[in-house]
């Protein structure tokens, strides 16, 4: 269904981070059976996460919801996304983070 690679700048083949979504099918009761696949897990050990590791945790994190809302109710309707805009403003308002080039 979905599968995402991270490629970094002078990280072996062998080290590089990819998340995928798989459809299994359904089962007995209809509903989607989803795999959430992340690897390769000797890449993933990591006692400094970088910027690296941590968007491809937000990227895991967010399909990991979409892949619990297929096999919910077979759609991802109840996921939501934000325009850049919007989290610039969840990110300085909710969390209290000063962003570089904000306006305030």
């Amino acid at each position: 269904m979905a599968k995402v690679v991270f490629y970094g700048d002078g990280i072996p083949e062998d080290l590089q981070l990819e998340a995928s979504l798989t459809n299994n099918g359904k089962d007995e009761n209809g509903k989607f059976m989803i795999d959430l696949h992340m690897g390769p897990g000797h890449a993933l050990v990591n006692n400094e996460p970088s910027v690296y590791t941590n968007i491809f945790y937000d990227v895991v994190n967010t399909l990991d919801a979409i892949a619990r809302s297929l096999e919910e109710d077979g759609s991802y309707e109840t996921v939501f996304t934000l325009k850049k805009s919007e989290y610039e403003q969840y990110v300085e308002k909710v969390l209290g983070h000063k962003l570089p080039g904000s306006k305030e």
